[in-house]
C-alpha cells in the first residue's frame, strides 16, 4: 500500500473520541499560540527597553534556574493529579503573576519586566510540552503521524494571527489592551484542554514518577537530549543577533519594537504552519530518524543563503517548532506511557532550557558576531553527526 493510501486508512480508523480530542487539542494549541505571540512580543519589548539586548543571555540563564524548580514541581504533581488539573492550575498561576507584574510596571516599576520576561518563556514550555505529552500518550504512533500535523498546523495559525494582529493594530488598540487580550485567550485555551478525556490518567498516581521511569530507554533519551541541546545552542545565538538588531533599530519605542517582534513571529508561525500542514505527507515517505538528519543540512544551507539575522531567525524557529518537534515526538511515541511524560519533562522542559542557560552564560561574555557565526556552523555539524549516530539505538525499539 502506498504511503498516501496508508495515511488515508489511518485517518478513517480514528474513533469519534479520538477526532474530538484532536479538535480540542487543536483549539487549545491555537489559543495558546495566539496569546504567546502577543505576550512574547510585548514582554521582549518591555525587557529590551528597560535592560537592553546585552542582558538577554542573563535573563535566559535565570529562566533555566526558575524552570528547573518548575519542572520538578510539575513532575511531583503529575504523580498525584490528572494532567488536566495541573494544566488549569498552572494557567491560573500564570495569569495572576502576569497581571500583578504588568499592573506594577504600569505604575512605575519597570524592573518587573525581568520576571515578566522569564515567566513568558517558562509558561509556554510547560503548557506546550504538557499538551504534547498528553497527545503522545493518547495516540498510537501511526495515528500520531496523521493527527499531529493537523493539531500543529491549527496551533501555528494561532501564532500567525496573534503576531500579525499585534503588528497591525497595536498603535490603535493600545499596549495595555493587547496585554489583556493575551490574558483572555490563554484563559480560553484552558477551557478546551479541560474537556479532553481523563481516562488515560486514572492510574495509581502515586505509584510512578515519569522521569524515574526512563531507565530502560536511557540511551535513546540521551541521544535526543544531545540533539535538543545543540538546537538550543544554535537558536540562542540566532536569537541574540535578532535582539541586538531590534534594540538598535527601536531604542526608545516599546510599541514599535513590539510591532516588529509581532511581525517576525507572524512569519515564524506562517512558515511553521506550512511545514506542519505538509508534515503528514513528509512522514508518510520518510522516517522521523531520516528527517532528523535532513534538518541540520537544511539549516546549514539556510544559514549560508540567508542575508540577515531576521531571516535566519524565522527559518530556524519555524523548523524547530515544526519538523524537528514532530519527528522527536513521533520517536517518543515508541516509549511506554509514563516514559512519554518523563521524556517530555526531562528533555523538552528541563534540558531544553538548561542548554539555553548554558549557552546564555557564554553569550554574556562573548558577543562578537563573526565568531558566533562560525561557532553556530560548528553546532550544526555536530547536530548532523549525532542525528546519524542515534539511528541504531532507536531502531531497537519497536513502534507501537
Amino acid at each position: 500500500m502506498s504511503p498516501l493510501l496508508e495515511m488515508k486508512k489511518t485517518l478513517k480508523s480514528l474513533t469519534l473520541e479520538e477526532k474530538r480530542t484532536a479538535a480540542l487539542l487543536s483549539l487549545c494549541y491555537f489559543f495558546i499560540l495566539v496569546g504567546y505571540s502577543i505576550v512574547r512580543s510585548m514582554g521582549s519589548s518591555l525587557f529590551l527597553k528597560t535592560f537592553g539586548a546585552s542582558l538577554t543571555p542573563l535573563a535566559n540563564l535565570a529562566t533555566v534556574l526558575v524552570l528547573t524548580v518548575t519542572v520538578f514541581s510539575v513532575n511531583f504533581f503529575q504523580g498525584k493529579h490528572s494532567v488536566q488539573k495541573i494544566f488549569l492550575g498552572f494557567i491560573g498561576f500564570t495569569l495572576a503573576l502576569w497581571i500583578l507584574c504588568f499592573e506594577l510596571m504600569e505604575r512605575g516599576v519597570p524592573e518587573l519586566s525581568f520576571p515578566f520576561f522569564i515567566w513568558k518563556e517558562i509558561y509556554i514550555v510547560i503548557l506546550i510540552h504538557m499538551l504534547w505529552a498528553y497527545a503522545i500518550h493518547y495516540y498510537t504512533v501511526e495515528k500520531a503521524k496523521v493527527v499531529f500535523g493537523f493539531v500543529s498546523a491549527v496551533g501555528s495559525m494561532g501564532g500567525l494571527l496573534g503576531g500579525f494582529f499585534l503588528s497591525s493594530f497595536i498603535a490603535s488598540v493600545g499596549f495595555r489592551n493587547f496585554f489583556y487580550i493575551s490574558v483572555t485567550v490563554l484563559a480560553v485555551a484552558s477551557l478546551f484542554f479541560r474537556k479532553t478525556p481523563e481516562s488515560l490518567e486514572k492510574e495509581k498516581k502515586s505509584a510512578y514518577s515519569p522521569i524515574g521511569s526512563l531507565g530502560p530507554v536511557a540511551t535513546q533519551v540521551a541521544f535526543m537530549a544531545g540533539l535538543v541541546i545543540l538546537t538550543q545552542f544554535y537558536l540562542a545565538v540566532v536569537e541574540l543577533g535578532v535582539n541586538t538588531e531590534i534594540a538598535a533599530r527601536f531604542p526608545n519605542s516599546k510599541e514599535e519594537s513590539a510591532a516588529y517582534f509581532g511581525f517576525l513571529f507572524g512569519w515564524v508561525h506562517t512558515l511553521t504552519m506550512i511545514f506542519k500542514i505538509t508534515s503528514p505527507i513528509l512522514f508518510s515517505f520518510l522516517s522521523p530518524l531520516t528527517v532528523q538528519i535532513m534538518i541540520p543540512l537544511v539549516l546549514l544551507f539556510s544559514q549560508f543563503v540567508a542575508g540577515t539575522s531576521a531571516i535566519t531567525f524565522v527559518i530556524a524557529k519555524a523548523t524547530d517548532y515544526s519538523i524537528f518537534n514532530i519527528s522527536k515526538d513521533l520517536l517518543f511515541g515508541r516509549f511506554a506511557s509514563s516514559q512519554k511524560y518523563g521524556a517530555k519533562y526531562l528533555v523538552d522542559m528541563l534540558l531544553y532550557r538548561t542548554a539555553k542557560g548554558t549557552i546564555s552564560t557564554f553569550l554574556i561574555f562573548v558577543q562578537a558576531a563573526p565568531f558566533l557565526a562560525t561557532m553556530n556552523g560548528g553546532f550544526l555539524v555536530f547536530w548532523l553527526l549525532l542525528a546519524v549516530l542515534q539511528r541504531p539505538a532507536w531502531n531497537r525499539i519497536k513502534t507501537s
